[in-house]
């Protein structure tokens, strides 16, 4: 995926095309990403990926209320996985 300036932006990786052809929703890979996907590909032979180990979910309007939010925004912690980086720096399930 290039820009108007003719710089690469991203890679393609899947259209959503309702009939089959070429057109419709382009989803796509950032440059930026890229770069360091294949730098760790040459380096390690493989990718890893940041974990936190965490389950989160979104903060309801209900959810807000019952936790004395103001606002909806944003997600809550459901829960922390054993051992895990938040674990480790005592990152606590919402109650």
């Amino acid at each position: 995926m290039f820009n108007q300036s003719g710089q690469v932006i991203g890679i393609d990786t899947a259209i959503y095309s309702p009939n089959g052809g070429s057109v419709g929703i382009g989803f796509a890979i950032p440059s930026s990403v890229v770069t360091k996907v294949v730098a760790q590909l040459r380096e390690h032979g493989k990718v890893e990926r940041g974990w936190l180990g965490v389950a989160m979910q979104p903060l309801t309007p209900a959810l807000a209320s019952a936790i004395g939010q103001p606002k909806a925004e944003g997600v809550i912690v459901d829960k922390v996985m054993a051992d895990s980086p938040a674990a480790k720096a005592n990152l606590k399930q919402a109650t």
